[in-house]
């Protein structure tokens, strides 16, 4: 059984947005102090965590949700966040209103849509901001998950995993299923999020580029975002670390 570790939070919160799309986002989240889109959609839901005007910071299973975006149509999800813990498994996006285990995690630092397998090690680090991209494109059931431009996994959705079909269609980030037990979370921050209405191919995602400005973040993000981790259990393993 692994031992739980306390890890640091990071002390930097990452400020602007993604740039060099070629196609314009359907959705746009800046979390400036807002949790509404920008271009006039569905706001993000806060489930406990702190909002400033540098991101929000969580704590485990204190993530976000968004509903009333997405459908069965192709879609791309663009977004930037750092975990505070990035050993053992822990849940970035569920897919089914937290009823499934199936769903994508950090999985001992790589990117891992559990059941279908992992990227190689070092697609994440703790309290090291990563911009995501997961493409799904519905004409071919094709799914791809990248880590800052580079292919971490691939794959064929038949079993439709990759679809939002709970209620409205949510989305939940960064908060575990009941399944087997809502413990494989943790905490860190977001800072963007973005949503396109089709497929990028992956020359498209590689134009994808980050800007940034390291921000202090305030005491009161990097203690929300440590909150909880000290005592926090660890529900079973799904497979042998490797």
């Amino acid at each position: 059984m692994r031992k739980s570790k306390l890890l640091s939070l990071y002390l930097g919160l990452m400020v602007a947005a993604p740039v060099g799309a070629v196609e314009a986002q359907s959705h746009v989240y800046n979390l400036d102090g807002t949790l509404a889109d920008s271009h006039g959609g569905p706001s993000l839901v806060a489930d406990g965590g702190v909002l400033s005007s540098s991101g929000y910071a969580f704590g485990p299973n204190q993530g976000l949700s968004l509903s009333n975006v997405f459908s069965s149509a192709s879609y791309t999800l663009v977004f930037r966040f750092a975990l505070a813990d990035v050993d053992g498994y822990r849940k970035i996006i569920d897919f089914k209103n937290r009823t499934s285990d199936f769903g994508l995690y950090d999985y001992y630092t790589t990117a891992d849509f559990y059941p279908q397998g992992f990227g190689p090690l070092g697609a994440y680090a703790p309290g090291v901001p990563a911009l995501t991209v997961v493409t799904h494109d519905v004409t071919n059931d094709k799914v791809a998950v990248y880590v800052n431009g580079v292919l971490q996994l691939a794959f064929t959705d038949g079993a439709k995993l990759a679809y939002f079909d709970g209620p409205n269609n949510i989305a939940r980030f960064f908060e575990d299923d009941f399944q087997s037990g809502p413990f494989e979370a943790s905490a860190g921050t977001i800072d963007y999020l973005a949503v396109y209405d089709e497929s990028l191919t992956a020359s498209q995602v590689a134009t994808l580029s980050v800007t940034s400005t390291p921000e202090p973040a305030s005491a009161a993000l990097l203690a929300t975002g440590l909150a909880g981790l000290a005592g926090m259990a660890h529900k079973r393993r799904k497979r042998v670390a490797v």
